[in-house]
């Protein structure tokens, strides 16, 4: 399928889409570019990450694995790169967008309250109409909306608490936050976008059973709807602020970020071949960062953290991916952990699931791959099991037992059904 921006050809990679590329021409990590442990700039790192205001938390992980060979120059270079303050970055003040008004806002009891007809919302109609046809329910600069739109359609990989989540009070999203990202999708040919936000209901209150109903249904029709998207949109606060596209600064800032710290972007990012990321000076294709920083010395773990995102066409995400690519990724709601994960996998999420079920259920599915994971990296019963990222742990909560083997004191046995 072609890319929906092709004023947008890369001349890294001739704008192969990664189903064509497949397994065998996907770049390759160089193991001979690894440098000695006694080159690490550990120290310095950390101390250039916490001045620019990033936490203890972000420092240490970034100093520890991803940027533990780079020089500290280049890192400088590249925050110098970024519009933001150290405040803006300590207390995550960054919004990919911010609100503007169209009329006089009211204040009270401590919060602005703004003018209903600001908001673009779906009609309930709409919704169901697009969870029975498992389309996408895309909208336009105007605020228009339409499933499954003429032309084809491009769908957003973001946070919500960047700014383009939807409002508090499930009104929908602001209009204005609409045009300022057709605004910045100016230089491409996108004109209808699917935004999770806006088609999904649930956001800042309690849902009733039929909308927690229309939810469930509708994350069941993300894999539909990404793997039919003819590209991806990454829009993440601090990359926007970049005055650089450079695919190997890009690739940085990212992993400053919070879009590498978040399930739902695992999962978009696996189901779709082109993916264009959004910075201040015009966008970068997401394939493009891994083959950049792989070239850069001193960048190689990163690289292999955007490795290990890249689609490998169509052979299906399997667990040793997830694992590997969600190392570092939770989501703000700790059910999604699991339900998060089922599109990409392949498997339907039901209202009521627990997050203990939808774990039982993911290694249930995949339990050969499970089973594998567990004699290579250790059991379950360790307090960290090496091999798991931040939820897929819950596999010793949920059970000792993955596929027919089942762990005893002193090792495994085959359990006979």
């Amino acid at each position: 399928m072609p890319p929906i921006s092709p004023n947008l050809q890369s001349p890294l990679t001739a704008r192969k889409s990664s189903d064509e590329l497949g397994d065998a021409e996907l770049p390759r990590f160089q193991k001979s570019k690894l440098i000695k442990a006694d080159a690490s700039h550990h120290p310095e790192v950390s101390k250039c990450l916490l001045q620019a205001g990033f936490k203890y938390s972000v420092a240490r992980q970034l100093t520890e694995h991803e940027l533990q060979f780079w020089n500290v120059q280049e890192l400088n270079q590249t925050l110098r790169l970024v519009d933001a303050t150290v405040d803006d970055i300590r207390f995550r003040r960054l919004k990919s967008f911010e609100v503007v008004p169209s009329l006089p806002s009211r204040i009270g009891h401590g919060r602005v309250h703004f003018n209903p007809s600001d908001f673009v919302k779906p009609r309930w109609k709409q919704i169901q109409e697009s969870a029975d046809t498992l389309g996408a329910l895309c909208v336009n600069k105007d605020g228009d909306l339409r499933i499954v739109p003429p032309g084809g359609y491009a769908a957003l990989s973001h946070v919500w608490a960047e700014g383009l989540g939807s409002d508090e009070t499930n009104g929908g999203l602001h209009r204005s936050l609409v045009v300022q990202l057709f605004d910045k999708l100016a230089h491409t040919d996108i004109e209808w976008l699917w935004i999770d936000s806006l088609a999904i209901p649930g956001t800042g209150h309690q849902l009733d059973h039929a909308e927690a109903e229309m939810k469930s249904r509708l994350i069941n029709a993300m894999a539909n709807i990404y793997r039919q998207a003819k590209q991806v949109v990454i829009v993440n606060a601090l990359a926007l602020r970049l005055w650089s596209n450079d695919p190997a600064d890009l690739g940085v800032v990212l992993g400053f970020g919070r879009w590498l710290t978040r399930v739902w972007t695992y999962q978009q990012i696996k189901l779709v071949g082109h993916t264009i990321v959004l910075t201040r000076e015009g966008s970068v294709w997401f394939t493009d960062v891994f083959i950049c920083l792989k070239a850069r010395d001193g960048l190689f773990t990163l690289a292999q953290t955007f490795l290990h995102l890249q689609r490998h066409g169509n052979i299906p995400v399997q667990l040793a991916d997830i694992v590997v690519g969600c190392t570092k990724r939770e989501a703000s709601d700790i059910i999604n952990n699991a339900g998060a994960l089922f599109p990409v996998i392949g498997l339907e999420w039901k209202h009521g699931l627990s997050l203990d079920d939808g774990m039982r259920k993911i290694y249930e599915a995949r339990r050969h791959e499970a089973v594998k994971m567990v004699l290579y990296h250790g059991p379950p019963r360790a307090t960290y099991p090496a091999w798991a990222p931040a939820w897929l742990n819950q596999m010793r909560i949920v059970d000792r037992e993955v596929g027919n083997q089942r762990w005893e004191t002193r090792g495994i046995y085959e359990v006979v059904y």
